[in-house]
């Protein structure tokens, strides 16, 4: 996945590739959107392919670039708890701080 490192490295010209923090939070800006035109106490489900949710992991949570796949079904799930995140990803809980560029 050299394409994803190279990306995220900013090694691509941006008239060609967004840069990888662009690409990062215009993903974020498109789920608030939808949330906020949705009713309280929803669930959303999205989903995606296994290169997106590799590259959010390490965008919005600081994850490390992970290549090994995802499973069927698989992915991370997020929340938020009081001033941070509960973040599920391949099955272990761990807190995370709030990206500061997310809407609050």
């Amino acid at each position: 996945m050299d394409v994803v490192i190279r990306w995220t490295a900013g090694l691509y010209p941006e008239d060609k590739w967004p840069t990888f923090d662009s690409y990062a939070r215009r993903a974020a800006d498109a789920i608030w959107s939808y949330l906020e035109s949705q009713e309280n106490n929803l669930m959303a489900i999205f989903i995606t392919h296994d290169l997106h949710s590799i590259v959010l992991r390490y965008g919005w949570f600081g994850f490390p670039l992970d290549f090994r796949g995802i499973d069927y079904l698989g992915g991370f799930a997020f929340t938020f708890k009081d001033e941070s995140l509960s973040v599920l990803d391949y099955g272990d809980v761990k807190t995370v701080e709030i990206p500061y560029y997310w809407k609050q």
